[in-house]
């Protein structure tokens, strides 16, 4: 369903360039849940922007279900990514003067796939467990509410594809549990989940792991069988 082909991201520092992403390949199956970790500064954020076509590589390919990212124009990319796949981005990325119900229900003006689009936002609420602030502002929530919010967002449109940026970094154990059955829910129907995460609990959901170095991508098994240690997950 999703293949990305020799990934490279260039940027310079003190004049010199480095790669933050250093020819990534990997491939994304229907309904497959996939997680990645990896030091802080390893590339791992920039590597979902890519995979997301927020931020073009240097060099390499993308293909979502048969279309190069290459061969799109810009409008086209945001349709795909609008329809398509559903992006958590890490930090508190939702907007302050909207309330948690339009907040969900915003994917619904860009792309209308729903003729009940506050239906949907209140069953994903309610999948979340946060139905009851609906009607609530996001200055008034706590850090694990509005990432949760997010994550309903991001489900909106039922994407393919969900993407997500560290979607626990502000959840206790139990929260973290809730979010990743919810994954594991909605991989069950077919959506492929991409995740980076720091959480060793929650990359134990994944179905395949990889670790993320200095750019470079590699399998948790590959590492293990080559007699690498693991990876600091932070």
């Amino acid at each position: 369903m999703f293949e990305a082909i020799g990934l490279k991201k260039e940027y310079k520092r003190d004049g010199a360039p480095f790669l933050a992403v250093n020819d990534v390949s990997i491939s994304i199956g229907k309904g497959e849940f996939i997680c990645v970790t990896g030091r802080s500064g390893s590339g791992k954020s920039t590597l979902l922007n890519i995979l997301a076509g927020m931020s073009p590589p240097t060099s390499g390919e993308i293909v979502f279900q048969g279309r190069k990212y290459s061969s799109l124009k810009d409008r086209e990319l945001s349709a795909i990514r609008g329809a398509k796949i559903g992006y958590i981005m890490q930090g508190m990325c939702v907007f302050s003067n909207f309330t948690v119900l339009q907040n969900v229900s915003m994917p619904h003006f860009f792309n209308k796939f729903h003729s009940d689009a506050e239906g949907r936002a209140r069953f994903l609420l309610d999948q979340l467990g946060i139905e009851r602030l609906a009607r609530q502002y996001p200055p008034s929530l706590s850090g694990g509410e509005i990432r949760r919010v997010a994550i309903a967002r991001a489900l909106f449109n039922s994407p393919d594809l969900l993407i997500a940026d560290e979607p626990t970094s502000d959840l206790d154990d139990e929260t973290t549990k809730e979010i990743m059955r919810v994954f594991e829910s909605i991989v069950g129907q077919g959506t492929s989940v991409l995740m980076v995460t720091h959480d060793a609990g929650a990359a134990s959901f994944g179905s395949r792991r990889y670790v993320m170095d200095s750019g470079v991508l590699a399998s948790a098994e590959k590492n293990q069988a080559r007699g690498k240690p693991p990876v600091p997950l932070i």
